[in-house]
């Protein structure tokens, strides 16, 4: 290898290594070069009624693209819809009408399978807003994409409340025509009113409303703001820390030993000739030349330093840079907290849950009779044998039926097919007393099912618990003995 190879290559090293250095400069100067991704940091907003409708599609066509590009991005809405929606939905005081609107195969494929929620949770990181559109001839409900959203008329007293919202969309025929449509339609709040047949020369649908949900507005605020969008700037700037690393880590596998010499003459025809090419290949030097490796101190590169950028991206997103980041094995992180949500975490995707309970609640909400009960289960639960420990004691205690106890057994163990009825107590099932002992209410029998009890709990060491009599520790049983000769 040449000198002039050398001198190159040691060039870029030092030229990659000021970038590495200058990151925090790279930051700042991103936070300027956004607009070329999309974000527009200054005239994005529309006065004080938030984010104008036009910068709101830029800024969802960016994220559209960095969700499905960057890998923090695509796992923050997977964590979040794992989250919230990770165990369903539970649907209560659901009448025939109800189901038959649930139960509609569109209907179902839109809002109300696993598929769908997914779906919408990644609508609310890169949209912010969710709208969809109910035909009430034939009660079929259309999610309704964002670009197709043109316009909205708000109360003159407050733009916070969103009386009708224009769509414009292409309309195709079986003919394989195509007509272009733009209609005005109510949104579900103001949809008891009673409203004009066009908006600035556009019809006013007269068979549609339409569920605007808004997510992240502040107060005065016409359209939601997106959940990605205080993670774009981060996102952004911890690919560009990986790759400049990465260039980095490139730079120096190409350079294993330094050649120096004492001449500039040597230093221009310097070569390192290998004897033996492989393992163990010896170097022939010129007088006065020599070959040092590269130190390692000046090649190492760590790629945990950028960690603090990831943790911008969970903070804005509200979830744990370890699951964010799938790595509970990097520094700073546990398999424990890998493993559990702690109470800001299980707050916040609450929050978020109820927010969803009130969205579909709307949906049904002209429904005649009660309205529908949504609920969600439990975000976070204890390991199966914990749960089964738990409804052991209460079933202890008196505070399950028998056929309660089982039944929720079953379900945590996943057990199918059960057979009917209760299992008949014997030997085997020793926890508690059979039906002639409970007769006969023999207090020893009592004391002989209790000691085998093999639920741990306080006064009750369990089925595996040591020996009840009195021994040594060499195993002796030690015998009182009473008298003068004691």
């Amino acid at each position: 290898m040449v000198a002039s190879s050398f001198a190159e290559l040691g060039q870029q090293i030092d030229t990659l290594t000021a970038e590495k250095a200058s990151l925090e400069e790279m930051v700042s100067d991103l936070a300027l070069r956004l607009d070329t991704v999309g974000w527009i940091p200054g005239n994005g907003w529309d006065e004080d009624a938030g984010l104008s409708l036009e910068a709101l599609k830029q800024t969802s066509r960016t994220l559209t693209d960095m969700v499905a590009q960057s890998p923090l991005l695509k796992r923050a809405v997977q964590l979040r819809h794992g989250y919230v929606f990770g165990r369903g939905m539970l649907f209560s005081d659901v009448k025939p009408r109800h189901q038959k609107i649930m139960d509609k195969p569109f209907n179902k494929n839109a809002l109300f399978t696993m598929a769908a929620w997914e779906e919408l949770m990644s609508a609310r990181m890169t949209d912010g807003n969710v709208f969809v559109l109910r035909k009430t001839k034939d009660e079929e409900y259309y999610r309704i994409p964002l670009e197709q959203i043109t316009g909205v008329v708000t109360d003159p007293e407050s733009k916070e409340r969103v009386w009708y919202i224009q769509r414009t969309f292409t309309e195709h025929n079986m003919n394989g025509g195509s007509t272009q449509r733009v209609v005005w339609y109510p949104t579900y709040e103001y949809s008891n009113r009673k409203h004009p047949s066009t908006i600035k020369d556009k019809p006013v649908s007269r068979d549609g409303v339409m569920h605007f949900m808004p997510f992240n507005r502040q107060v005065g605020f016409t359209f939601g703001v997106p959940d990605g969008y205080a993670a774009i700037l981060w996102a952004i700037a911890y690919s560009e820390y990986l790759k400049n690393n990465s260039k980095l880590v490139k730079a120096y596998a190409t350079i294993a030993f330094k050649a120096s010499t004492k001449t500039q003459n040597g230093a221009n025809n310097i070569a390192a000739q290998v004897a033996q090419p492989g393992v163990a290949g010896t170097a022939t030097m010129g007088l006065g030349q020599d070959l040092i490796p590269m130190p390692r101190a000046g090649s190492d590169v760590s790629f945990e330093n950028g960690r603090p950028l990831a943790s911008m991206v969970a903070a804005s997103l509200g979830v744990s840079v370890v699951a964010l980041l799938a790595d509970p094995g990097a520094a700073g992180s546990s398999y424990g907290s890998a493993q559990t949500l702690d109470a800001p975490t299980i707050i916040v995707m609450a929050s978020i849950q109820e927010s969803w309970k009130d969205f579909y609640t709307s949906l049904f909400g002209h429904v005649s009779g009660d309205p529908i009960t949504v609920e969600f289960p439990s975000i976070e639960n204890d390991q199966v044998y914990r749960q089964i420990q738990s409804l052991a004691q209460v079933y202890a205690q008196g505070g399950l039926h028998q056929e309660e106890f089982r039944d929720a057994v079953l379900d945590l163990l996943d057990i199918r097919d059960p057979k009917d009825g209760l299992p008949v107590p014997d030997n085997f099932n020793n926890a508690h007393l059979t039906p002639d002992e409970a007769a006969k209410n023999a207090q020893a029998a009592a004391d002989a099912k209790a000691a085998s009890d093999p639920v741990a709990r306080q006064g009750n060491s369990g089925a595996t618990g040591g020996d009840k009599g009195e021994t040594n520790n060499d195993g002796r049983t030690d015998t009182l003995t009473t008298g003068s000769n004691a």
